[in-house]
């Protein structure tokens, strides 16, 4: 099958969170994968909130309207209106649930509580915000793609740094290995304190738990806390981005919020790779409803007309 860059992102979005949603919130100490699984457990992959929400975001940005706040928070009210998807938190469901609007979803959560909100919930829809050819507007846009629900220092530099390395995957600008530094270079003025954590992330030669994970090391990473999703995300693509097969059992194995850190890991790596390398199931036997399958490759194909990768 030739797929754009653009289209293998979003398949690889979508099959890594319908995969990783069938190992989500184990403790990674219980997992033990010896084998990239060749099909779905249950036949059909299933997505959830984090393929739904990045969908959302990639039909703000084929919309021709501005990426602004109100804007992308009505994609997001209407995307679940449309077609309702399980893995939302509770604070999410309350606010897709009770908003008809982007500004109500908005105005749900007071702002008090949204600086407190540091979980991986923005970071999940931040891979096609890579897209944008300029890396300012990438920061920008994922900036503003955060603070819609959480502005939490952890949650926001999450959401940026996801979609630094997005662009970084998908404009080809440099050596795997280096994604790290790239991101580094584009935050540290402003995110100092996570860079930290960063470059102690692009220090290591293995994967540490304790310096990756710190108190989530037996569980993995979790959906709680943004900081270390990320740190877990960019070790994985840094060292693992050449093979992903690697790349989805070292991140199954890591348990947590499975199906978050897949998704976003398979999306960013898969604009590398034909989708051959991936047991044929896992595309065939991937849900194909009224957005399903053949709704994501048309949006990829948009996405790759409207930001070409070369």
């Amino acid at each position: 099958m030739d797929l754009s860059r653009a289209q293998r992102m979003m398949l690889g979005i979508a099959i890594g969170d319908a995969l990783g949603r069938e190992y989500e919130s184990i403790p990674g100490k219980k997992i033990h994968i010896d084998a990239v699984p060749e099909e779905y457990a249950k036949g059909t992959g299933v997505y959830t909130d984090d393929t739904q929400m990045s969908i959302a975001v990639a039909e703000t940005m084929l919309s021709g309207e501005s990426f602004e706040a109100e804007i992308l928070a009505g994609r997001f009210v209407e995307a679940y209106r449309r077609d309702p998807r399980e893995g939302y938190s509770v604070e999410t469901l309350s606010m897709l649930e009770n908003s008809r609007t982007g500004e109500e979803f908005i105005a749900w959560i007071g702002v008090e509580e949204k600086t407190k909100r540091k979980s991986d919930g923005s970071a999940m829809r931040a891979v096609p915000i890579g897209l944008f050819p300029d890396s300012g507007d990438v920061i920008t846009n994922a900036i503003i793609n955060s603070e819609i629900s959480h502005t939490h220092t952890y949650a926001v530099s999450a959401s940026v740094g996801i979609a630094l390395a997005s662009h970084y995957f998908y404009y080809n600008l440099g050596l795997r290995s280096c994604v790290i530094e790239y991101i580094l270079q584009h935050m540290e003025q402003i995110w100092a304190k996570i860079c930290g954590y960063l470059r102690a992330v692009d220090a290591l030669e293995e994967f540490d738990p304790e310096t990756i994970l710190g108190e989530y090391a037996d569980f993995g990473p979790p959906y709680t806390d943004a900081k270390p999703v990320l740190g877990t995300v960019l070790y994985i693509l840094k060292m693992n981005a050449s093979d992903p097969l690697q790349a989805i059992k070292k991140t199954l194995s890591l348990g947590g919020d499975t199906d978050t850190t897949l998704c976003i890991i398979l999306g960013i790596i898969m604009a590398d790779h034909p989708v051959a390398v991936l047991p044929e199931k896992l595309l065939t036997n991937l849900e194909n409803g009224d957005y399903g399958r053949d709704y994501i490759l048309e949006l990829g194909k948009k996405l790759e007309q409207k930001y070409p990768a070369e």
